[in-house]
């Protein structure tokens, strides 16, 4: 694949692994005479029937659509409680992390052929109901949402399928079952292949220093992708990494974090991130590329780096909205300690002839790490402050050129 025609390097703030990247290609739009569904409509009548706000209708409905039949849909839980439906589609989809993230993702992974305002039908079990909202719903009325997309699902007929939340088996499990058989009105039945998928918010809000939940994420979506373009394939690699991001996900710890939280988890990331390098620089220069990329893999320090521009981006995030645990002074010797681990990664940088004999390897760590120590402010002569946003596009970068090595390894070998 040629430079003009390779994907996107990075999506959802994270250096794509290049397995990954591998797999993003176009996909056609559909020509011919195309069914028109009614699945818009739909969705359009049960929310006018339930007197449901104009603007709240009409962007549900809307982004159900295209009102043509096959094609991909997504199956979300419930939409948030606070949408601005008053300014339009594109504003919902701009202030919503969950949505962004299907529409960033898809737009990779197809190489920007797909976009989910004209391309990809997106619907809520409880199109119009809130988590809020629905606490105070009954059995009964569960069963009714139930049937009601169900009844989507038949009038949309998609090719493909992906369920987040809804009938979803966990975060990084496959559906091994084959394609489920959706019942309609007068004995009509319609087949469904279906991908799961874990809902974006895991990764995008609930833990976002885990960079290999957005890989997983992506991955979901180049399969649903390649499902649509019928040239999907199961590889070995791909069981190991969700089998990875799934013992990621069960020793996470539930509960909300605070600069402190993500200063000590950066500390973690950035001791491992110091001991890999070192482990590296010291690499003999005699050796071949194979060697070079499986040690670079079983390192996981891509995955490191991506995880710490993750971590130091929730910083800065916090840090000028305003952290709510409102100690002031934990949070500035927090801030202070990322400072100093940014200084003390500059510090150990071995001045050695080894990294495996590759050129581009010692320029991509040493030019990250000092890409890095430049976010530091000075004055006079004194560290005063660590700019966040700075720093962290620094180890994503650092880990775009080490994805960048690895893919150029992959693409010589094939």
């Amino acid at each position: 694949m040629d430079s003009s025609s390779e994907p996107n390097r990075v999506c959802l703030n994270v250096a794509i692994d290049h397995r990954i990247r591998r797999l993003f290609r176009p996909l056609p739009r559909p020509g011919g005479n195309i069914s028109r569904g009614r699945h818009a409509d739909y969705i359009r009548t049960l929310g006018c029937e339930n007197g449901k706000d104009e603007d709240k209708v009409e962007v549900t409905a809307k982004l159900a659509e295209p009102s043509s039949t096959g094609g991909i849909m997504v199956v979300l839980q419930q939409p948030r409680s606070n949408h601005p439906f008053e300014e339009g589609i594109e504003e919902v989809i701009n202030t919503c992390p969950t949505l962004r993230a299907i529409q960033d993702s898809f737009a990779t992974a197809s190489c920007n052929t797909l976009n989910i305002v004209e391309d990809i039908s997106i619907v809520d079990l409880l199109p119009y109901d809130s988590k809020e909202d629905m606490k105070c719903m009954d059995d009964e009325e569960m069963q009714d949402a139930f049937c009601a997309i169900v009844r989507v699902l038949f009038e949309k007929k998609p090719d493909v399928g992906e369920a987040w939340k809804v009938e979803s088996v966990g975060v990084s499990r496959i559906f091994y079952q084959p394609p489920i058989t959706l019942d309609g009105e007068n004995n009509k039945t319609k087949r469904l292949r279906r991908v799961n998928g874990f809902h974006p918010s895991t990764a995008m809000n609930h833990y976002p220093e885990h960079s290999c939940l957005r890989q997983l994420l992506m991955l979901e979506i180049a399969q649903t992708c390649g499902l649509y373009r019928g040239d999907w394939k199961e590889e070995r690699w791909m069981r190991e990494f969700r089998i990875q991001c799934e013992e990621t996900f069960l020793h996470r710890q539930d509960s909300r974090k605070f600069i402190p939280d993500y200063s000590s988890l950066y500390s973690n990331r950035m001791e491992i991130i110091r001991s890999t390098i070192c482990n590296i620089a010291s690499e003999p220069g005699d050796t071949d590329s194979n060697t070079l990329y499986s040690s670079l893999m079983n390192s996981r320090l891509s995955e490191l780096c991506n995880d710490a521009g993750l971590i130091l981006a929730r910083l800065a995030r916090l840090d000028e909205d305003g952290d709510e645990d409102e100690d002031e002074d934990e949070d500035k010797s927090a801030l202070d300690s990322v400072l100093l681990e940014i200084t003390q990664l500059s510090d150990s940088l071995p001045d050695s002839n080894g990294w495996f004999g590759c050129v581009q390897l010692r320029k991509t760590i040493s030019g990250g790490i000092k890409s890095a120590n430049e976010s530091i402010l000075m004055q006079y002569g004194e560290r005063i402050e660590l700019d966040l946003e700075r720093a962290s596009n620094a180890f994503i970068e650092m880990a775009e050129g080490l994805e960048r090595i690895l893919w150029d390894i992959m693409q010589n070998e094939e």
